[in-house]
């Protein structure tokens, strides 16, 4: 069993407090890859912190969440290659049984030395870091000074907070030791089940009982296998039959089904690992599970959503909303969420009462505030919902693409001509002429590219510095930054009101197939199928998150 997390402020994950997208409309890239159809989404083991979520497949391979891997206080991402036996983020345990950490700079200790079996639950976020080897017996790294490992040989072994605990070989009795601390037995009686937490912790006893110490709340009566304290007061654990439990203050209710394993990262974050290998999300705030296909979009309003190779979409959603299953073309997020079918025909959802689509076949989808537009197959664009850009009628196109941001909202005509409309300073005075590109928008700012492939802006984003040289094969632009994907290399350069900047040199090496903007700060996505999320801080670039696509 182990522990979780999509991003700063986001999370796939709090994106709830960021503004609209950007939209952009490059010409069709004859390098883009088609659909991948990836691998089978079952796991064998998942694992979540507070900045990670990890699970690893039943082939060996891990994919993972990561949030800020190189931001500020981390070197390096999870590891992309190799098989895996078990992980507990920021750290797992090769096949070989050598143990990996990717969390360099934050002043945690590095991994006991040696060859494992397993790691100690949660630990890859303590400052005690142990594992367990081949004969049963306990290795152990600290942050501190010392740290008396016990000689015992353990049959389970989890951490919480400094404190470790296990279930001993030879009687079953528990024993807990943390740095500086003698070690002791919390519990009398023979156990099977352990987890330990800063408040106390539970474990379960061999008739599948459970007892608790500390400040964790009685558990329901039942016959248990396995238990889960959260870092905010409840608890969930699987029973013998499958069937979940969950309890204290401020418990999510647990889905119906039959699982092996539980695991939390943030407050309201809790997944579970079904007997058939499958991963369901849920809680407050849910993370969708890790994915299992490179991703090729990104969209973000009031929530964020990243679309799949297979056109599947995984999103974050701010509040309770039922995705209908299929795939889809575009998302966007307005009042309520539409959807655009691979076959062209619109679908909205959502809370209470969601806004009737237009009938017809459309080839684009976009949202603004509180409203949505869409490019019809005959090349005219049909806006809906309460919003301002709702009210106000489209000019006539045709159009061969459409933006929206805000009240405001952009299309390219057949010609290359930009039409804008609605409210605001990208309105108010658009670049005349024809051949234009792709046109990009968000709140109070906008870019473009011209026919010779160079950017050019207006409203608000004519007060940051002159678009550097393209030619460009996309332009993103976000609150922070306008960026342009160059075509002869397909290199990062992005600008603002202050500097010219790109990629951190550790990361100059990646393969860019398409940059968005994500309102609060540029995205990129790569031609491995991971979404980053670039933000300059002083003189240097950083990756505010980081989502890992296979």
């Amino acid at each position: 069993m182990m522990q979780r997390a999509f991003f700063v402020g986001l999370a796939l994950l709090a994106w709830g407090a960021m503004p609209a997208c950007g939209g952009f409309s490059p010409e069709e890239d004859p390098e883009e890859e088609g659909p991948d159809p990836g691998r089978e989404g079952r796991y064998r083991t998942i694992a979540l912190t507070e900045r990670e979520a990890c699970a690893i497949r039943t082939d060996g391979s891990m994919a993972c969440h990561t949030e800020y891997p190189r931001f500020g206080d981390r070197t390096e991402g999870p590891p992309r290659e190799g098989s895996f036996l078990d992980v507990e983020p920021p750290c797992a345990l090769r096949e070989d049984g050598s143990i990996v950490c990717w969390d360099e700079g934050t002043g945690l200790p590095p991994p006991p030395e040696g060859t494992f079996v397993r790691l100690a639950r949660k630990m890859g976020t303590s400052g005690l870091r142990c594992a367990l080897r081949a004969d049963h017996t306990v290795a152990c790294s600290s942050s501190a000074p010392t740290v008396e490992v016990p000689p015992d040989r353990f049959v389970d072994l989890a951490t919480g907070g400094t404190t470790t605990c296990g279930v001993r070989e030879e009687d079953a009795t528990l024993l807990c030791w943390s740095p500086g601390a003698p070690a002791s037995s919390p519990l009398p009686g023979r156990f099977v089940f352990v987890a330990p937490s800063d408040r106390g912790g539970c474990a379960v006893a061999e008739d599948g009982s459970m007892q608790c110490w500390g400040g964790v709340e009685t558990p329901p009566a039942g016959r248990y296998e396995s238990v889960e304290l959260s870092s905010s007061g409840y608890a969930c654990a699987i029973r013998q039959d499958g069937s979940m439990a969950c309890w204290g203050s401020a418990a999510p209710t647990p889905p119906v089904g039959t699982f092996v394993e539980v695991a939390f990262g943030d407050l309201e974050t809790v997944w579970a690992l079904d007997a058939d290998g499958h991963i369901v999300s849920f809680g407050d705030g849910a993370w969708p599970p890790p994915f299992s296909r490179p991703f090729v979009d990104v969209v973000v309003s009031s929530s964020g959503c990243l679309q799949r190779s297979d056109w599947t979409w995984a999103c974050s959603w701010n509040d309770e909303v039922a995705q209908p299953d299929g795939a889809f073309e575009d998302l966007a997020m307005g009042e309520g969420v539409c959807g655009l079918r691979r076959e062209g025909h619109l679908e909205c959802w959502g809370d209470g009462a969601p806004p009737t689509p237009p009938a017809g076949t459309f080839s684009e989808l976009v949202d603004g505030s509180a409203s949505f537009c869409a490019l019809r197959d005959d090349g005219e664009v049909v806006c809906w919902g309460p919003g301002r850009l709702g009210t106000v009628t489209p000019p006539t196109g045709p159009f061969s693409s459409v933006v929206a941001s805000g009240d405001a909202a952009c299309a390219l005509t057949s010609a290359g001509a930009i039409r804008c409309w609605g409210e605001g300073s990208v309105t108010a005075d658009p670049p005349a002429g024809d051949g234009f590109r792709a046109v990009a928008i968000t709140s109070g700012r906008a870019c473009a590219i011209r026919a010779d492939g160079h950017a050019q802006c207006w409203a608000d984003a004519a007060d940051w510095l002159s678009p550097p040289a393209g030619p460009f094969a996309n332009v993103a632009i976000s609150n922070e930054a306008a960026c342009g994907l160059k075509e002869a290399d397909r290199s990062l350069t992005c600008w603002d009101a202050t500097a010219v900047w790109t990629l951190p040199p550790e990361l100059s090496h990646l393969s860019l197939a398409k940059i968005v903007g994500c309102g609060f700060a540029p995205c990129a996505i790569t031609r491995d199928g991971d979404v980053l999320a670039l933000h300059r801080a002083g003189a240097d670039t950083q990756v505010a998150f980081w989502i890992v696509g296979r």
